[in-house]
């Protein structure tokens, strides 16, 4: 393994660390609101009782139909929709290990390097959230024998759940890196 993906992994627990969202005052919910409604074209009700926050984002429950929530980067303003297949957690954990947040594919694609592998069989059943089992078998075993192995330009959106649990398990660790092109 190289020294950086070595750094990364040590530096990957304080992920888990800030990850955890809770109630507290906001001090400028007025403008947090306006950035939200700017992004969704207009006001939504929501339960303010069921904002939560922690010193990077703010969670305000803005829901409808395929929609569980909306976080707010505290640094830059950002707003992020948070689709219903995923849960909440889990997106705060996606943001923290650096997942491409677009509302489709073209822009949620990512590359994912994995480090270490102490479970084969369970990281293949996360791996075929997004891949193929031709693609696991042609592309992704070979590739167990070379470690780090990099899969190029997924798309990791759905398979956000699964990975917070490889990561909290330890069936594998990984990185997730912006997109370098190719095939995955």
């Amino acid at each position: 393994m190289l020294e950086d993906d070595e750094k990364y992994l040590r530096e990957a627990h304080r992920f888990r660390d800030r990850s955890d969202l809770a109630w507290t005052e906001i001090q400028n919910l007025e403008q947090i609101e306006t950035s939200v409604w700017r992004v969704l074209e207009g006001q939504h009700e929501y339960d303010r009782d069921r904002i939560l926050q922690n010193d990077d984002l703010v969670y305000l429950p803005v829901t409808w139909i395929g929609c569980v929530g909306v976080l707010v980067s505290k640094a830059d303003g950002r707003v992020m929709t948070l689709g219903s297949p995923v849960h909440v957690s889990a997106h705060v954990w996606a943001y923290y290990r650096g997942f491409a947040d677009g509302d489709t594919t073209d822009g949620r694609l990512n590359d994912l390097v994995i480090l270490r592998i102490t479970d084969e069989r369970r990281t293949e059943d996360v791996l075929r959230r997004f891949l193929t089992f031709r693609h696991i078998v042609n592309v992704v075993r070979p590739g167990f024998r070379q470690l780090p192995f990099r899969l190029t330009g997924v798309d990791l959106y759905f398979a956000r759940g699964a990975l917070k649990e490889a990561d909290e398990q330890g069936w594998f660790d990984f990185k997730v890196e912006p997109p370098t092109g190719g095939d995955a």
